[in-house]
């Protein structure tokens, strides 16, 4: 499991989650080991999958940090959610976030169900936060 900042720690409360609308959301990509993710906005019905994935990591999230993932404002950040389909209902193994001028940026990641899929959040907030800086 893990969990990680490329900045090296969470972000402060001043930072807020926006939509990422580039062309990996909706769409389901193969990890290595086969299992498909599919990587979309973040929304209010996500309070619960993204407890059980802080609990999943050791990482209790509490009431305050809830609501900065789930509202969004896309002049602070970008964000990105990752589900895997478990039988008939969605689990949320990852989130991710950067800031839109690419200094800060946090993934939080189950990669013990899902191996590599911090790689491919990176990826999808790499690719929405360069496509930002394009004149």
């Amino acid at each position: 499991m893990t969990l990680v900042t490329d900045n090296g720690e969470f972000p402060g409360p001043e930072v807020r989650c926006a939509n990422l609308d580039g062309v990996l959301l909706t769409r389901s990509h193969p990890l290595p080991d086969g299992t498909r993710v599919r990587l979309r906005l973040p929304q209010a019905g996500d309070r619960e999958g993204l407890t059980a994935l802080h609990d999943r990591l050791g990482a209790p999230l509490d009431d305050v940090r809830m609501t900065r993932i789930l509202r969004f404002d896309p002049r602070a950040c970008v964000s990105v959610c990752a589900t895997v389909l478990n039988g008939l209902s969605e689990v949320l193994v990852a989130y991710g976030h950067v800031d839109r001028d690419g200094r800060a940026s946090l993934v939080v990641a189950d990669e013990k169900v899902a191996p590599g899929v911090s790689e491919l959040v990176r990826a999808a907030l790499a690719e929405r936060t360069e496509s930002r800086h394009v004149a």
